[in-house]
């Protein structure tokens, strides 16, 4: 249990060395990018642990009005068969600063969850995949969101196989989603336990 630990943690860390190359480096789909897989002794962590974390890969800031930074955070989960499992969630940081509405209205204390309608097996049609796509018509809805000042994190809820309309996954990876990304902070202020809101539509209502 020790030793499962001990490369857990060094996967975590060796995740983060790196991370400027990933952010300029093109996405790749997650069923050629080999970021899209759970350490060794993932099973033995709690849901909502953070197992991977790396700055998004590619042009997502700039591409995402209102976004000062993005990063995908893979953590533990549960399955529709209630065994351990894994999912991506990507958060996206409003603009920043003292005169921004991320300080002003919420002294960077409030993230919404966005569940978007991916309805879909193939598992490069996560959100994590098809957020940086010019046909994406979910933007607006947490792009909206990022210009009010909330962080959104919007996650992968289907998992690692796609499992759409699988209800049990939908809803634990949404609920573990919020667990890592309260772990990590990433410019979240938690002086104050943070103020969360879900949403969701279509696919996305039914994870939410």
């Amino acid at each position: 249990m020790a030793l499962d630990r001990l490369l857990l943690l060094l996967s975590f860390w060796l995740g983060l060395v790196g991370a400027t190359q990933a952010a300029l480096s093109e996405p790749l789909p997650p069923s050629k990018d080999p970021w899209y897989t759970a350490p060794h002794g993932f099973e033995n962590t709690e849901p909502g642990t953070v197992l991977r974390v790396r700055p998004a890969p590619g042009n997502l800031t700039s591409v995402t009005s209102n976004c000062s930074a993005s990063y995908n955070i893979l953590y533990r989960t549960t399955d529709s068969h209630f065994k351990p499992a894994w999912a991506v969630t990507t958060l996206l940081v409003p603009e920043l600063g003292p005169e921004s509405l991320a300080h002003q209205k919420y002294q960077q204390s409030a993230l919404m969850s966005i569940q978007v309608a991916y309805d879909s097996p193939d598992v490069d049609a996560s959100p994590s995949n098809t957020m940086y796509t010019a046909s994406n018509f979910s933007s607006i809805y947490y792009e909206a969101a990022l210009g009010q000042g909330l962080f959104v994190s919007v996650p992968d809820y289907e998992g690692p196989l796609a499992a759409f309309s699988a209800g049990v996954i939908s809803g634990y990876a949404t609920l573990d989603s919020i667990r890592a990304v309260l772990t990590l902070g990433l410019g979240l202020n938690m002086t104050n336990t943070p103020s969360v809101t879900l949403w969701g539509y279509s696919g996305g209502a039914f994870a939410t």
